[in-house]
């Protein structure tokens, strides 16, 4: 639950926002409350506290971490010919440790709130994580893994197209060769999230127990590392294989791929001092 809500945030801001603007930030705080009364039927005063909360992260977020992706994207747009998959792994780090900000923001209030549950919600929140097991279940059934790598590959193209970059075909052809030797880790993940999702609502379930506050504090903490060793290092092979896909990617450029992808860039960063100044 963490993780995507950070990742709503990051995604909201750095691309939703090339279309909506400081409107679409200056609405973040609603949009994050939202999100978090999806998954039980809140009393007024527990829904006030969590719109209080993200509006509170709101401000500590633009105080705190919007002028880091500002320094972010000053860091992207400098890629060229020579970027390194190193230096795509240390602006990885730079990114995670926001991430980790973010979430360390959240972890108090979510744990009190969790305390302030009685049984009907914590049934309600397990209906929820159900239905999106099951949502995953049904998309592994549906699209074979063949279809899911090419859906990637179309994925990263159009990503770049974002960006302002229009691939030649041959740039097409080493992005498809670099997913396709990607692991499909779907199965992996939804059955790692379903047993994370259990213990959760089995320790939301002891909620009187005077370790509760500790117990809920390290199993949302390890929310990013589920898995065991074997998936987590699969799925840090699989970020090394993207990390080379950009890499080189990004080498590829001709002079107006580059210029193009400088010139997006510009405009993310206009945006981001715009929403900055307000």
């Amino acid at each position: 639950m963490k993780k995507n809500c950070f990742l709503f945030i990051a995604l909201g801001v750095l691309v939703s926002c090339s279309f909506y603007g400081d409107w679409w930030y200056g609405r973040l705080d609603s949009y994050l409350a939202n999100y978090f009364l999806e998954y039980a039927d809140f009393s007024k005063d527990q829904k006030g506290y969590i719109r209080k909360v993200t509006l509170d992260f709101k401000e500590w977020h633009f105080e705190n971490e919007l002028p880091k992706y500002r320094n972010f994207l000053k860091e992207i747009k400098n890629f060229n010919n020579k970027t390194t998959v190193k230096e795509l792994q240390e602006l990885y780090s730079k990114g995670y440790k926001s991430f980790k900000s973010s979430n360390d923001f959240f972890l108090p209030h979510m744990i009190d709130l969790a305390q302030d549950l009685n049984n009907q919600q914590i049934n309600q929140i397990k209906v929820h994580f159900n239905e999106l097991i099951m949502e995953r279940e049904k998309d592994l059934r549906k699209i074979d893994e063949e279809s899911f790598l090419q859906g990637i590959i179309k994925n990263s193209i159009n990503g770049f197209r974002r960006m302002g970059v229009k691939l030649n075909e041959d740039q097409q052809i080493v992005i498809g060769n670099h997913v396709n030797s990607m692991v499909d880790l779907r199965d992996e993940s939804t059955r790692a999230q379903n047993t994370w999702n259990k213990n959760f609502i089995r320790i939301l379930r002891e909620r009187e127990n005077k370790e509760f506050k500790a117990k809920l504090k390290k199993h949302l903490e390890i929310m990013d590392r589920m898995g065991g060793k074997s998936y987590q290092l699969k799925v840090e092979n699989n970020r090394l294989i993207f990390f080379e896909l950009f890499s080189d990617t990004i080498s590829s450029f001709n002079e107006s791929q580059l210029e193009n992808y400088q010139n997006r860039i510009d405009y993310f960063l206009f945006l981001i001092e715009r929403i900055l100044k307000t």
